[in-house]
C-alpha cells in the first residue's frame, strides 16, 4: 500500500494496495489497482513525497544510506518437510533471522496456514500479478519456493496484493477498479489451491456502504477463517487526505465453495484510520492495526470477535499503541495446545526517516479479551519498504518486504527464530 502527496494541498492518494489471506482448499486475495506509471517512476515519486511527509512531521531527513538495499544472506532451501520442531537459534534483530533474497518484483504479500504447511506469496513485477504456492522447512527456517504463476488475466493491472489462507486451501482475491486511476470500486474473487497453482473463479463487485448502495473502497485487507467458510475484509472509504476523518469499514461474507463466490453481508464502519491490516486466529478472534487518519500521527488497534452466522464482528474501542510510520502489517497466531493466549506480531517502518523496520510482539487472551498485551519492541535492523507478515506454524512468523532501493527490484523474506 502506498501514499503520495500531490500539489500544494498535500493530498494523499492511493496508487496501490492489497491483502491476502489463506484458508482451507480455496483462496481469496485482495488486490488493488494502480496507475499506468512505470514501477521505477512510481517508486521515485514515492521516495520524494514520503520525504515531504516526514519533513512535515518533523522527522529526521532520509540519508543516502537509507536507500541501500538489504544484503541477502544464505540460500533458499530446495527440499521441504512438514512443520515440526525447528532448531533453536539466537534471534537476530529481535525475533527474525537472516534476510534472504527470493524474487524480483515489488509489493509483496504473504499468508500461511499451519495445518497444511501451506504458504502463499504474491507480488507485482513489470505490471503482472504473480503468485507462488510454497511450503516451509522449519528445521532450517527456510521457505521452499514453488514456481511463479501469472494471474494477471483475472485481476488486470494491480498493485500491492494482500493475502490470507484457510486450513483447506481456500483463496480470496480482491482489488479496486483501475480506469486510468483508482475509482474506489472493489472486486473479489475466489479460488482453490491445486498442487502449486490456484484455480480462481470470476470476479465480484464488492464495496458497498451500509445503505446497500455502491461506495468507494481503498486499502483493503482480508482475513479468512481457518475453516474457510467466512471472509472478513477491512478497507477505508477515501483515498485522498482532505483534513477530514477517513472512516474504516468492514464486511463479512460466507464462502460458496462450489460456485467460488462470496455471499457478502452488510458493510459497517468501525473506526477512523488509514490503511487497515487485519488478521484472524483459530478462535475467530481478529486484530486490526492501522495508522491514524491524521497523516501518520500514530498507530492504533482494535480487537474483534467474528460471528459468522450474523456476518458481524464485535470490535473493541480503538487503542493507540505506537508512533510507527505507514504500511503497518499484523499477524495473529493460533493458540498453542494447553495455553489460553495467542501471540501476535506487528511489523512497521520507523517514523524517524531511516526506513528501518520495527517489530512489536504481544499476546491476546481468550475471548472476550479486548486488548493486546504488547510485551516487546525491537528495531529490526533491516531497511526496506512495505513489509507484510504472516503466521506460519508453532508461533513462527514469516516477513516479506521489498528493498528500499527501488532500482534493485528485489524482494526479501525472513523467518522468526
Amino acid at each position: 500500500m502506498r501514499r503520495y502527496t500531490t500539489g500544494t494541498s498535500q493530498a494523499l492518494r492511493i496508487t496501490k494496495c492489497a491483502g491476502i489471506v489463506l484458508a482451507g482448499a480455496m483462496v481469496i486475495a485482495v488486490l488493488v489497482g494502480c496507475s499506468q506509471a512505470t514501477t521505477s517512476a512510481v517508486k521515485s515519486e514515492a521516495k520524494a513525497e514520503l520525504s515531504k511527509i516526514e519533513s512535515e512531521l518533523g522527522t529526521v531527513p532520509v540519508s543516502s544510506e537509507a536507500f541501500a538495499e538489504d544484503e541477502p544472506t544464505g540460500t533458499v532451501a530446495t527440499t521441504g518437510t512438514s512443520p515440526a520442531k525447528k532448531k533453536s537459534a539466537a534471534p537476530k534483530s529481535g525475533p527474525f533471522g537472516p534476510v534472504i533474497n527470493y524474487a524480483s518484483g515489488y509489493d509483496p504479500a504473504i499468508a500461511g496456514v499451519e495445518s497444511a504447511n501451506l504458504l502463499i506469496e504474491a507480488h507485482m513485477n513489470e505490471g503482472r500479478f504473480l503468485y507462488t504456492v510454497n511450503t516451509v522447512d522449519p528445521n532450517n527456517a527456510r521457505v521452499n519456493w514453488g514456481p511463479q504463476q501469472d494471474a494477471s488475466k483475472l485481476v488486470g493491472r494491480a498493485v500491492s496484493p494482500a493475502i490470507s489462507v484457510s486450513n483447506g486451501g481456500i483463496v480470496a482475491l480482491a482489488w479496486p477498479e483501475n480506469n486510468g486511476g483508482q475509482t474506489g470500486n472493489l472486486y473479489t474473487a475466489i479460488g482453490t489451491v491445486y498442487s502449486q497453482s490456484i484455480d480462481f473463479g470470476g470476479s465480484q463487485w464488492f464495496a458497498y456502504q451500509s445503505n446497500g448502495t455502491p461506495g468507494p473502497g481503498y486499502y483493503p485487507s482480508v482475513a479468512i477463517s481457518r475453516d474457510g467458510k467466512t471472509v472478513v475484509v477491512a478497507y477505508q472509504d477515501s483515498g485522498v487526505y482532505t483534513g477530514n476523518p477517513v472512516h474504516l469499514w468492514y464486511r463479512v461474507g460466507s464462502v460458496d465453495i462450489q460456485n467460488k463466490r462470496v455471499n457478502w453481508g452488510t458493510a459497517r464502519t468501525f473506526a477512523d484510520g488509514w490503511a487497515p491490516s487485519i488478521s484472524i486466529n483459530d478462535r475467530n478472534q481478529l486484530v486490526c492495526v492501522h495508522n491514524s487518519w491524521q497523516k501518520g500521527t500514530g498507530m492504533w488497534y482494535e480487537v474483534g470477535t467474528l460471528n459468522p452466522a450474523a456476518q458481524t464482528v464485535s470490535w473493541s474501542s480503538a487503542v493507540s499503541f505506537n508512533q510507527g510510520n505507514y504500511y503497518t502489517s499484523v499477524a495473529l497466531g493460533d493458540v498453542p495446545p494447553g495455553l489460553d493466549q495467542t501471540t501476535l506480531v506487528c511489523v512497521y517502518p520507523s517514523r524517524l526517516g531511516n526506513h528501518e523496520f520495527w517489530v512489536e510482539q504481544g499476546t491476546l487472551g481468550a475471548p472476550p479479551a479486548s486488548s493486546v498485551n504488547w510485551a516487546t519492541s525491537w528495531d529490526r535492523g533491516t531497511m526496506g519498504a512495505y513489509p507484510k507478515v504472516t503466521y506460519a506454524y508453532s508461533n513462527t512468523f514469516i516477513e516479506v518486504h521489498e528493498a528500499w532501493n527501488a532500482a534493485s527490484n528485489a524482494l526479501y523474506y525472513s523467518v522468526s527464530q
